[in-house]
Order: C-alpha cells, then structure tokens, then sequence
C-alpha cells in the first residue's frame, strides 16, 4: 500500500467516527399495537362495519 492510500483510509475511518450534528428525537408510540393490528385485519377480511370501528380509534389516536 502506498501512503496516500493510507492517508486515504484513515480519514474515511476518521469521517465513519464522527457524531451526528444533531441528536435524534424519539417518538412515544400513541396507538396500542393490538389495535393496530385488530384493524389490518378487519380491514383485509373485508367487513367494513368491524373495519371502520376498529381502524376508527387508530386513526383517532395517530392524529
């Protein structure tokens, strides 16, 4: 290896180390996933009435 290929790859382990410029924010989950998933499946089982009033509150809740 020559040394500017050297050079090279330590400073991309270099750029790899660096810290993000801004903390990510976590989010708090608001819809249960049982609901969630309650509504998926009335939804793929084709009942509108069961799927509406399920997916109703899910909805409600991701607002």
């Amino acid at each position: 290896m020559t040394k500017s290929a050297i050079l090279i790859c330590g400073l991309l382990l270099a750029g790899c180390q660096a810290a993000p410029s801004q903390p990510t924010q976590e989010t708090q989950e608001t819809v249960s996933p049982t609901d969630y998933q309650a509504c998926i499946q009335a939804a793929m089982s084709g009942n509108g009435a069961d799927s509406d009033e399920k997916c109703q509150r899910v909805l409600q809740n991701t607002r």
